[in-house]
Order: C-alpha cells, then structure tokens, then sequence
C-alpha cells in the first residue's frame, strides 16, 4: 500500500507539506495559492498563531514537484477556479445538486479532522503505530533537520517558534 493509492491528492499535498515544511497543521491549511512562490521555490506562513509564526520558508526539492504537481492538476483540470491566488491551497471538491442536475463545485476547506479521518487509517493498513496526530510530521521535519546538523537556531526559526527555549523544550532532547 502507498500513500499515493491510499489518499487523495490534495492530502497528499497538504501531509507532504507538513512533513516538508515543519509548519503547525492550522498554518498549512491557512495556505492559500499567494502564499507560494513557485519561482523561488518558497512558501510564505501570512497566517501563523504567532508574529514570528509568520515566516519564510524555503521548499526542500522533494517537496516541490509535489505541491506543483497539485497545483498543475487543479489548474489544467476542471477545478481551474480552485488556483485562484486568493483561494486556499487545500480543499476538496463538493458537487451541490439541484433538481437531480450538478449545479456547481465548490471548493471547501480542509480540516485537521478530516485528514486525520484519512491519515490514521493509512499509518494502521502499513503497520505504524499512532493515532494520526498532524504534529507527528512537524516532529519529524524537527528531526530531519537535526539529523542534518541544522542549529537549534535554524530549527527554531523555520518552525515559527517565538524563542529558543520553546525549541530546546520540544526538539532539543534528540
């Protein structure tokens, strides 16, 4: 089983961004399409909890073709309205009827419980322990990062924290 078998796309995207990017889950689904830029490889946190959630983050290169991927697929498919600038990067599509006949898609607004809904029963199928909790891939960038000799400092700064004691207590046991 492969996560690309087994999720949507758009939770592809937004699990691969979380894992990619460290940022909380809130903050990734507070994207929308102005917060990327695609040409610089870069994604702009405007909506973190914090001041200094509000950041700059530089896309590793495995996350780009992915986030892209998406984006192309919504742009050259029949959900074009969804890449607006204006538009949050991670909906899904509901049909609304009228009278038997499909009136109009509408992009809604993904939520934490509705990829957990997905993402929970995935880590079961392939044998992984947990509860699907979203922050896992945040700790798992943390980590990541570590493991290639990034400072407490960089980490801090890529995961929004608003001072250095936030990260020691979080990710400085590793």
């Amino acid at each position: 089983l492969s996560l690309h078998d087994a999720l949507p796309i758009f939770v592809l995207a937004y699990l691969a961004t979380l894992l990619y990017t460290g940022m909380r889950p809130q903050e990734a689904l507070d994207l929308k399409w102005k917060d990327i830029d695609f040409v610089n490889s870069t994604i702009f946190v405007q909506r973190g909890k914090t001041p200094t959630a509000r950041r700059k983050i530089p896309m590793f290169t495995s996350h780009y073709p992915i986030i892209k991927k998406f984006y192309d697929h919504r742009k050259n498919g029949d959900y074009f309205f969804l890449t607006d600038p204006e538009e949050f990067i991670f909906t899904h599509i509901v049909i609304t009827k009228r009278q038997g006949h499909i009136s109009k898609y509408v992009g809604t607004r993904l939520t934490q419980d509705y990829i957990r809904n997905r993402f929970q029963p995935f880590l079961q199928a392939i044998g992984e322990e947990g509860n699907g909790d979203l922050y896992m891939l945040r700790h798992t960038h943390a980590s990541l990062l570590i493991n290639v000799g990034a400072s407490l400092d960089q980490i801090m700064q890529r995961m929004g924290h608003k001072n250095i004691n936030t990260t020691i207590k979080n990710y400085g046991h590793w």
